[in-house]
């Protein structure tokens, strides 16, 4: 009797570690399982302006005085530049202007226009010219904007405001219509030492006789002042309004966001200038897949265009999409602005040259800054490798134990 309930309570002591040990085990398959549905697999990576529609083109005149005759005649005059020791005629600029009705206007009160045909063609003087819509030229633009006949701006200008005293802004416009003819490239402009090398610039009648008057010369040399201005539209032309600015930037510190894997980056900043013709910008960024964009309460924002200068927003990094070594965010911002210059192109037929002016309207402005990043130590691997090496030792005793308790229950 003693001896059965021996037996028994060992038979019963032998099931219960047969039912814990495959408990045991279940609980280590059911570890290495879950542990292996959570890594990455390396073998399939996961996929992750108002603008007038035509307008009559007019020249600008001054009372001429015949040598010969002493008699006074009202006649069309361009602004002539030559050298005054050897003697070379530079260039020729008209002076084309919006018709406004007045036949001898002050050159301050007119409204200037210029040629971007070829400065060998003829100008359709008296002629209606039409819209034919914005120049995309951004270079284009660059040079009108930084004239001082658009900006009516002291400090925007190609030759330094005052100048020339009285005559400064034949000057301007004389640097304008050049500065346009060397951009472009035209093949009249071949002999640019007449433009480069003049000394004397003044006001001419048709015959290229200089109209006589005290204040009618400039001696000096402003090409340095075109060249630069012609540099610069070939560089900075498609990536700079004149006028405007924006800058969009982030400090290098970055920080975990708790309780989720994902770095995040400090506040976007967006400064634009002038402010009150800033009307919104929109963000885009790249450098590492899965990024996206948060407010300050954490919530991503689907919609990352009409954004605010004001408004807040952080971009999140995925951390384990982040590459060893230094990875490199790409933060790049296109701001909407009002009061943009733009070059609007008119013309009148294909017999005479094609005119350009400038008018304002909306206009885009890029900016961009970066981030760098750097991957965290390589954790969550040797913490997988712990896991599994736990689960299989525990697999391993649990096949132990089933195994001497099977032979234990065979002897009994």
């Amino acid at each position: 009797m003693n001896n059965n309930s021996s037996n028994n309570n060992l038979s019963g002591k032998h099931h219960f570690s047969i039912v814990l040990s495959f408990a045991v085990a279940m609980f280590a398959i059911i570890s290495l399982i879950a542990v292996g549905f959570n890594q990455i697999s390396f073998a399939a990576p996961n996929d992750g302006t108002n603008t007038d529609s035509s307008f009559k083109l007019a020249t600008y005149q001054r009372s001429v005085v015949d040598p010969m005759s002493g008699q006074s005649t009202i006649k069309p005059v361009s602004i002539n530049s030559y050298n005054s020791l050897s003697g070379n005629n530079g260039y020729k600029v008209p002076i084309m202007y919006v018709d406004n009705g007045s036949e001898t206007p002050d050159i301050n009160s007119i409204v200037p226009v210029f040629c971007i045909g070829k400065k060998s063609e003829e100008a359709g003087v008296s002629l209606n010219y039409n819209n034919s819509g914005k120049i995309e030229d951004s270079g284009i633009a660059y040079i009108l904007s930084r004239s001082r006949v658009y900006s009516g701006n002291d400090d925007i200008s190609i030759v330094p405001k005052g100048t020339g005293g009285a005559n400064y802004m034949f000057l301007e416009i004389y640097a304008t219509q050049v500065a346009l003819w060397m951009y472009q490239g035209d093949d009249s402009l071949q002999n640019l030492t007449n433009v480069s090398d003049a000394t004397i610039y003044s006001l001419a009648d048709p015959a290229n006789n200089p109209v006589q008057g005290s204040n009618e010369y400039f001696t000096g040399n402003i090409f340095n002042y075109i060249q630069d201005v012609v540099n610069k539209a070939r560089t900075e032309g498609p990536n700079k309004i004149v006028g405007k600015n924006l800058v969009v930037s982030v400090d290098e510190n970055y920080s975990d966001v708790e309780g989720t894997n994902y770095y995040q980056t400090s506040l976007i900043q967006v400064v634009p200038t002038p402010s009150d013709d800033f009307i919104s910008y929109d963000l885009s960024f790249d450098g590492v897949e899965g990024m996206f964009a948060v407010d300050e309460n954490g919530t991503e924002l689907s919609n990352l265009n009409g954004l605010l200068a004001s408004d807040k927003v952080y971009i999140r990094i995925p951390k384990d999409k982040v590459g060893e070594g230094v990875n490199t965010i790409n933060i790049k911002a296109n701001g909407h602005f009002k009061n943009v210059s733009a070059a609007y192109k008119y013309m009148v037929d294909s017999d005479h040259q094609a005119i350009v002016r400038l008018e304002s309207g909306d206009g885009v402005l890029p900016a961009q800054t970066s981030l760098t990043i750097m991957a965290s130590p390589d954790t969550g691997a040797s913490t997988s490798q712990t896991i599994y090496f736990i689960g299989l030792v525990v697999l391993l005793c649990g096949v132990g134990i089933i195994y001497a308790n099977s032979k234990a229950i065979k002897n009994v």
